[in-house]
């Protein structure tokens, strides 16, 4: 009982020596460390418990740099709760309150612009806070002058855009009238056409029908001739012998045909008679064949006179490429069918003419719909971007960023473009949809994904492309700054303060 006894009362000093050392003073009637918005929780006239709700300590022991609460609550202002998470909160007058983990207070390092975080004496914190806080209502007037005038350009932005789609709604609706126009008068000249050119057809294809039954009725005439230049026994039957008589038939010009090669010419028979020889074999034998009256008359012709020692010849002439005789060439079409084409030729421009006016017009729509269909922001603010680029150039590139058409990148000093996506959608998170631009498949990147580009938007006074990156492989991302996403400024606080102070 005696040792139980003696046990007892170890503990007792040792909790009283834990609880010793005495709290820091309370700062503006409140514990160090405590938010003003959290005070009612600190009540010296009563236990304080536990912000959790775990358990109810001595008020003394608050703030004596010992952990009681399992939440750390009850060591606002010391360190003695770091490892729990512990925050200490700085009251900044003049400038904008804060809070710090607990782990920084009295490490001998000023966080508090006020220098509250360090008490302990070992080192000196001047107050800091008026200046700061000078200079961050400094910022933050600029900040809210340029929210105010890019909100301000905005809303003109969006009139624009707003007057701009109504413009080309109208510019549809009229087109649409005037393609309905274009569309009947492309039809009647159509239909006129096609009148005046079943006429046209006939007459042609009657010429043509006649030319070719002339050409081959003489084709006839110098095939059954052929033939009887070479039935030189007239016994209308061409024989083997009377094709080996023929030098021409000599296919490898060995000065001798063979009764092979002479059978060969006529089909594989001895003889054909002039029917057969007319339709299926002078086709190839024309190609060959020498006809004697024709070849009199080349030897008959004077052959070219012999220079005279020291003369020189005239200097030969290229030859002139081949051209049809009349006889082999379609005769020109006569008077009537001159016409009929003269008249059809007419009736084809004028149509041309038409539907080359209807497909101008259909064009013009088509533009139109593209672009109404293109999402523009809620109210249109983003119309002014459209069909324009804005350029940012680093050490190596030069990036350009075309709102609803494409992102590229072209070598600063030289080289060809390359592609880095196309538009695709707005991308940005929840409901601010309108602050993210999304451009995909873009060139392929060697051995890997398409290029795609992100570009992020933040508000400013004009259109600016302000950065440029590649975080991941073919994963550009660019800023760009416009006043196209500038929300109105919030409302001025009563009394013109612009920061919070916690007194």
């Amino acid at each position: 009982m005696a040792r139980l006894i003696v046990g007892i009362a170890g503990l007792l000093v040792l909790a009283a020596v834990c609880h010793s050392s005495s709290p820091p003073p309370d700062f503006n009637g409140r514990p160090r460390g405590v938010s003003k918005s959290k005070q009612s929780f600190y009540d010296s006239s009563k236990p304080f418990t536990c912000l959790d709700g775990s358990r109810a300590i001595p008020y003394d022991h608050v703030n004596d740099d010992f952990c009681d609460c399992p939440d750390g609550s009850d060591e606002p202002g010391t360190p003695a709760c770091s490892s729990l998470g512990g925050k200490f909160h700085c009251a900044n007058k003049g400038h904008k309150p804060v809070y710090i983990p607990s782990s920084r207070v009295n490490d001998g390092i000023c966080d508090c612009c006020d220098g509250s975080d360090e008490y302990d004496g070992r080192v000196q914190c001047s107050d800091a806070c008026k200046e700061l806080g000078a200079q961050a209502r400094e910022e933050a007037k600029r900040l809210a002058e340029v929210q105010q005038k890019g909100y301000e350009m905005r809303q003109d932005y969006s009139k624009q855009g707003t007057d701009k789609q109504e413009e080309r709604r109208v510019s549809l609706a009229e087109l649409e009238a005037t393609l309905k126009e274009h569309q009947a008068e492309s039809d009647r000249l159509k239909a006129l056409k096609e009148e005046a050119e079943t006429p046209e057809t006939e007459a042609k294809d009657a010429h043509k029908s006649a030319w070719e039954a002339k050409k081959v009725e003489e084709g006839r005439v110098k095939a059954e001739a052929a033939f009887r230049a070479m039935d030189t026994d007239s016994d209308g039957s061409l024989t083997v012998v009377e094709i080996q008589a023929r030098a021409e038939f000599d296919k490898d010009n060995s000065g001798d045909i063979s009764e092979d090669e002479a059978k060969e010419w006529l089909g594989g028979e001895t003889a054909r008679d002039m029917e057969h020889f007319v339709v299926h074999l002078w086709k190839t034998i024309s190609d060959v064949y020498v006809d004697p009256e024709a070849a009199i008359a080349e030897q008959a012709a004077p052959s070219e006179a012999t220079p005279a020692e020291g003369e020189v010849p005239p200097a030969e002439e290229p030859p002139k490429a081949e051209e049809k005789s009349e006889e082999e060439g379609m005769p020109e079409y006569d008077e009537a069918t001159q016409g009929l084409i003269k008249v059809a030729d007419e009736a084809r421009n004028a149509f041309n003419g038409a539907d080359k006016q209807r497909e101008d017009v259909q064009r013009q729509i088509d533009d139109i719909r593209k672009q109404l269909e293109v999402d523009l922001g809620a109210n249109n603010e983003f119309q002014p971007m459209q069909g324009n680029c804005y350029d940012f150039t680093d050490r190596e590139y030069t990036y350009s960023v075309c709102p609803f058409n494409r992102v590229s990148q072209k070598p600063k000093n030289g080289g060809s473009e390359t592609s880095l996506g196309s538009w695709g959608k707005w991308d940005g998170p929840g409901g601010n949809k309108y602050t993210v631009m999304k451009f995909e498949n873009g060139q392929n990147c060697w051995n890997g994904p398409n290029r795609s580009g992100t570009v992020k938007m933040r508000c400013g006074e004009n259109n600016e492309l302000i950065s440029a990156s590649e975080p991941n492989r073919c994963e550009y991302h660019f800023e760009l700054i416009t006043p196209a996403v500038c929300e109105p400024p919030p409302p001025p606080k009563a009394g013109g303060a612009d920061v919070h102070e916690e007194l």
